[in-house]
């Protein structure tokens, strides 16, 4: 069952961020993908921090590491987000 779901995400989630590249597809659709992809990303970046802050109570070295976890998930979304930008950009030139 679990592969199953694995794989259900792998692929929205793929096809969702190739939708937002291309030109084919409709630029209306690639707004509501795009808003998809931010805040499905989102929501785990901030289950992650809310995890590490809540569990700074009761184990402290649990919590940070949850934090660091999703501040560098966080930072690495951001990245891949500049990056995907600057290639579309460059794309229009």
């Amino acid at each position: 069952m679990d592969i199953i779901i694995e794989e259900l995400l792998s692929l929205i989630i793929e096809s969702s961020y190739e939708g937002t590249k291309s030109k084919k597809v409709p630029k209306v659709v690639r707004i509501i993908l795009a808003t998809f992809l931010i805040l499905f990303f989102s929501l785990i970046i901030g289950v992650l921090l809310l995890a590490g802050i809540l569990s700074l109570k009761n184990n402290l070295k649990m919590g940070i590491a949850l934090i660091l976890l999703g501040l560098f998930f966080l930072i690495s979304f951001i990245v891949k987000i500049l990056n995907t930008y600057k290639e579309i950009k460059n794309r229009k030139e």
